[in-house]
């Protein structure tokens, strides 16, 4: 039977973040992309990015930084909504999910937690019509496990990009579901980690940058048009494979693209994503 690959959770998520407190001055205040709340904080001589204590004069080495959000995440939370979800397999199945909407909060300046709701759930094998839910929930819905993700440089030169990578928070597995028809389970679906070794997380591209703003908007793209089970984007630079990889009826995993939009609201207006 031909195995599957999920579909990414593109909302969620969405993201978060960057770097330690910048008020500390501590090394951490170097480290980019971070969440910060705009609030502009000397800092040991060096340090900072910035020449003046409004930050806005780019200066490698200066005295002056943005600070990044609070560890902990200062109890900002956020909510996210997607239309069409699709997840092709490098084998050609496809599973595809109507909407999805998600909640979580920000765990620190680069990281969150989130769990995602897909719904309308559904796939075709062998000519059948099939409806996909995890077991519990209602028909055609799929709910990951807890899922965190962290901000990341895609491309660091111009024009910069950054990616948000979405990992189950306990590893391996971001969901499990099974694919029926009148009630009958014909297929059972893992998404997880499997031979690739780097198959439990996916990475999609966050915007806008260096905007305060309480909406962002989280992109999952496949390589290729059509779909060919290739993630646009498959490690941060410099980093590590970064992708998923699922399995159906326990057979062997093999690697897949998700492709969907989600709209990231978060609870402030007052946080940007800092690259420069």
């Amino acid at each position: 039977m031909r195995k599957f690959r999920i579909i990414g959770m593109a909302f969620v998520a969405m993201l978060a973040l960057g770097a330690m407190m910048v008020s500390s001055a501590s090394a951490e205040v170097n480290s980019r992309p971070y969440f910060s709340n705009e609030k502009c904080v000397k800092v040991a001589k060096g340090a900072g990015h910035y020449s003046n204590s409004t930050c806005t004069t780019v200066s490698e080495g200066g005295e002056f930084e943005l600070e990044a959000l609070a560890a902990g995440g200062g109890g900002v939370t956020f909510t996210s909504k997607s239309g069409l979800s699709l997840l092709v397999t490098t084998s050609g199945a496809t599973v595809e999910c109507e909407a999805d909407t998600n909640t979580g909060k920000l765990t620190g300046p680069t990281t969150d937690e989130v769990t995602v709701t897909f719904t309308k759930c559904k796939t075709t094998i062998g000519g059948m019509n099939l409806v996909c839910g995890t077991k519990g929930a209602a028909a055609g819905t799929i709910v990951t496990n807890l899922l965190s993700s962290k901000l990341g440089f895609i491309k660091k030169g111009a024009p910069t990009e950054v990616g948000d990578s979405l990992s189950p928070k306990t590893p391996k597995t971001f969901a499990t579901f099974e694919c029926s028809l009148g009630g009958v389970t014909v297929a059972t679906i893992e998404v997880g980690e499997g031979a690739g070794k780097g198959g439990d997380s996916v990475i999609g591209k966050i915007t806008p940058l260096n905007t305060s703003t309480a909406n962002y908007t989280l992109t999952f793209k496949c390589a290729t048009a059509p779909p060919s089970g290739v993630q646009e984007f498959t490690k941060f630079e410099g980093g590590a494979l970064d992708v998923l990889e699922s399995s159906t009826n326990g057979g062997a995993f093999e690697r897949a693209c998700e492709q969907s939009t989600d709209n990231l609201t978060l609870s402030v207006s007052n946080l940007e994503i800092v690259t420069t």
